[in-house]
């Protein structure tokens, strides 16, 4: 078993990183949380969660690509360029990437809980589910978002429906990331 406080900081890192990724909050045309911070914080949790689930540095070139793009589309507004809305393609592309790093990350987190967790603790099966509902929600929001983005009248309510139940299984993500950083930390207690 790796070292508990790497662990601990891995998933700390994780939680900040998804913080950056669910939460955009701007001011004017810039993001003062923008998310590239939150894959260059998830690329740092890899680093340090990568010897308790190998199967996480898989994942660190996608991440890269995606701190590159996602830095790219917090940057070029300031230059009056709006490349995510001008790259529909390409968007959806990325998208998809998206889609497939934060489901295979949460798969590996989750390995991880199923290693550090208390016997009678369901935090395991809890992260798994929210993987598969975040995973259903992401997919939701791209189809909804190319098909009924044109159907101003029906998008407006299809929108606030979808955004309330990824802000639920957002919040609920992170905070079963904290349930398992605790476990985390009673463990290194415990050795």
């Amino acid at each position: 078993m790796t070292d508990c406080g790497k662990l601990y900081n891995g998933i700390t890192k994780a939680i900040w990183g998804f913080i950056f990724l669910y939460f955009d909050i701007n001011c004017g045309a810039v993001s003062i949380l923008p998310s590239f911070v939150g894959y260059i914080l998830f690329l740092s949790a890899i680093r340090d969660l990568q010897e308790e689930e190998r199967e996480l540095a898989l994942l660190r070139t996608i991440g890269i690509l995606l701190t590159v793009w996602h830095f790219i589309v917090w940057v070029t507004p300031l230059f009056s360029i709006d490349i995510a809305k001008q790259s529909g393609f390409l968007t959806t592309i990325v998208a998809l990437i998206n889609l497939y790093f934060q489901f295979q990350f949460l798969t590996n987190i989750a390995s991880i809980a199923a290693k550090v967790q208390p016997e009678d603790d369901a935090l395991y099966t809890r992260l798994l589910k929210l993987r598969t509902a975040q995973t259903v929600m992401l997919t939701c929001m791209l189809v909804c978002t190319r098909i009924f983005s044109w159907y101003t009248e029906v998008w407006v309510y299809i929108s606030l429906a979808l955004g309330a139940v990824y802000i639920i299984v957002s919040i609920s993500i992170m905070r079963a990331l904290w349930l398992l950083r605790r476990c985390v930390s009673e463990t290194a207690r415990v050795v």
